[in-house]
């Protein structure tokens, strides 16, 4: 995961989905993660690293290759920067384990940031073999690149 938040989504794949995989996660912000360990109960998941860094480099540094990899970067509203960057894309697909999937949350809510997701879907759609997109509360463009 690049991105951690509170750490919902860690919650959704172990209690909702019941996925019981190791996860690392990468947050730049350490206040974040304090937060995530302080109010969200963060350490009570198994097999759970978080890798304190930026993801725009982490993602070339990490050699391991991953069955999912989830993408949940903004500042406010915006994608955080590199996003939508072609070699982050790269990036992520070397990540990605033979089967594995890419899923990555985009927002939507003008035109720019509209472009901004269009830009990191075709550069999924030259990395991946495929990319499925959903739109999701309106704002919400995820991808799914195989």
């Amino acid at each position: 995961m690049l991105g951690l938040g509170g750490g919902s989504a860690i919650g959704i794949l172990r209690d909702d989905l019941r996925l019981e995989a190791p996860i690392t996660v990468v947050e730049l912000d350490p206040v974040m993660i304090r937060l995530a360990r302080a109010h969200f109960a963060l350490d009570r998941f198994a097999d759970l690293q978080v890798i304190p860094g930026d993801a725009m480099i982490q993602i070339h540094a990490i050699r391991q290759r991953f069955d999912l990899v989830l993408v949940d970067l903004f500042n406010d509203l915006d994608l955080a920067r590199g996003v939508d960057s072609r070699t982050f894309l790269h990036g992520l697909r070397d990540r990605c384990a033979e089967n594995g999937s890419l899923c990555i949350n985009t927002v939507a809510y003008d035109a720019a940031s509209d472009k901004r997701c269009e830009v990191v879907k075709n550069h999924a759609l030259k990395a991946f073999l495929s990319v499925q997109e959903w739109r999701l509360e309106e704002m919400n463009r995820m991808f799914i690149a195989r």
